[in-house]
């Protein structure tokens, strides 16, 4: 290895250890461009594609680093992650059984090896692997969710609360142990229709990572978005003349059917679902310098031309193309592209936009007592900022549906539930696509699904969640107040 070898590959080296991933792309392409056949640039490359969501990228850079590297686990780890989000389910299980052949006590190793086996509902090796574990340490709540879970399945319900219980009680849970222990243990009392202990376990869980919603700094953002896209702006803004009509983007709040409304989508054979993308996001986020503005986002629009707008909407098809879709319609899924609908508007204008809705307090209640990421949803552990930030999201759609020109349909979760081949017949019309049998059973697709909804979509269509905030009564006065607020 020469000299700039060593030193691209240490600036890579200390850039992913920041997890610095976008300091860290330019340099791994810069190194991958000369040396092809570096299993650590490789694998850098497979984690900061990973970051960015191109999963099936992410795959192959860790398919060729383990291949130069066959005996490094964590390569091996990386690659097991990955193959599970394109479905692939039996080799990401033959990788973690190379790994612990190698280390047989990785911890990672196992806990992934766990989850691989729950997503397979293969209960006894699940409980083979496990049970050791949880007999020389009964406290190992990791294991605890996970037994709790196969016993679940074989109908042993009360077991299964009452190791969940005993895990939430544990006297040295961390804040990731106690949110998951606790919302695993809510959705079951829920279940079993003990609604108060199930809303205190949903309770527990948002307070272990509480976090600042910051609604206030949340709706003067989208003040200056609906201010930069007023209907003023958008009769006379440069726009792109692109006949790009591959992209359907799938907006709402979390818990509004949308991941079942995408796999009834992928089912159909003109259709691919790409997931929750970051490509509009990212390009929305970088345009300004694209563009040569000095206006941050969203302003820097204004500093806009047609060339610009042309070149924009290339970039993001071309992403989602270049993540291996040639469909005649690519879905993505990413719900906050909705606060970029008016960017989409001026780059893909034939691009289609379905609008998921669910009735508000059902969503919002749903959002609460769903394991949400905290990190992407701070406003998620508390109801009163749950309330708010539904308000916000509909101020903002309800102003799309005023002043754009986009190509969109609503599309309510109930309506799904009630009378799925016509409302779906609907949406393929929307899309100018044909009708395909196949999207009635969209439970019944051997995709993966890496959402909350991922239990769901695995089953035919049912009714519990409609109404569901009706049997917590009372305990949502917060949430109602909010969603009444001007």
């Amino acid at each position: 290895m020469n000299e700039q070898q060593r030193q691209l590959l240490g600036q890579m080296r200390a850039a992913y250890a920041q997890r610095d991933f976008a300091q860290a792309r330019p340099l791994c392409e810069q190194f991958l461009s000369r040396w092809k056949k570096n299993a650590e640039a490789l694998f850098i490359m497979g984690n900061v594609l990973q970051n960015e969501r191109r999963f099936d990228e992410a795959a192959r850079h860790f398919e060729r680093s383990a291949a130069l590297d066959p005996k490094n686990t964590g390569v091996l780890l990386g690659l097991a992650n990955m193959l599970p989000l394109s479905g692939k389910l039996a080799p990401a299980l033959r990788r973690v059984d190379r790994a612990l052949k190698l280390k047989p006590d990785h911890r990672e190793a196992i806990l992934l090896k766990a989850a691989i086996l729950d997503a397979r509902s293969d209960d006894e090796p699940l409980r083979a692997l496990l049970e050791p574990i949880a007999a020389s340490d009964p406290q190992d709540a990791t294991c605890g969710l996970y037994l709790a879970r196969t016993l679940y399945r074989e109908g042993r319900q009360d077991d299964a609360v009452a190791l969940l219980r005993r895990h939430a009680s544990g006297p040295a849970l961390t804040a990731e142990q106690q949110r998951r222990v606790n919302y695993q243990l809510g959705q079951y009392l829920e279940r079993g229709q003990d609604y108060d202990g199930a809303f205190a376990a949903f309770e527990a869980a948002n307070r272990a990572e509480a976090k600042d919603a910051d609604s206030e700094g949340h709706r003067r953002h989208l003040d200056d978005v609906i201010d930069t896209y007023s209907a003023e702006f958008l009769a006379g803004a440069p726009r792109a003349n692109n006949a790009l009509d591959q992209p359907v983007l799938i907006v709402g709040m979390p818990r509004t059917g949308s991941t079942m409304l995408e796999q009834v989508l992928d089912r159909h054979r003109l259709v691919a679902g790409a997931g929750e993308t970051l490509a509009l996001r990212r390009l929305a986020g970088d345009a300004g310098l694209l563009v040569g503005s000095t206006e941050p986002y969203p302003r820097y629009v204004r500093d806009m031309d047609a060339d610009d707008a042309n070149r924009l909407g290339q970039m993001y098809v071309d992403e989602l193309r270049h993540a291996g879709f040639a469909a005649t319609r690519i879905v993505d899924k990413l719900l906050l592209n909705y606060e970029h609908l008016g960017f989409l508007s001026l780059i893909v204008p034939r691009a289609r936009v379905l609008d998921c809705r669910r009735n508000p307090v059902d969503t919002c209640l749903s959002c609460y007592a769903s394991d949400l990421d905290t990190a992407s949803n701070p406003w998620s552990t508390d109801l009163e900022a749950i309330g708010l930030r539904y308000r916000q999201h509909e101020r903002l759609m309800e102003h799309w549906w005023r002043v754009l020109d986009l190509p969109m349909l609503r599309v309510r979760y109930e309506d799904l539930v009630d009378d799925l081949e016509g409302r779906a017949r609907e949406v393929l019309e929307f899309l100018d696509l044909p009708w395909d049998d196949r999207c009635l059973k969209f439970h019944e697709s051997s995709r993966s699904v890496t959402t909350l909804s991922r239990d769901q979509v695995r089953r035919p269509i049912y009714r519990t969640s409609m109404g569901r905030a009706e049997r917590f009564g009372d305990r949502l006065a917060p949430l109602r107040a909010a969603l009444a607020s001007p």
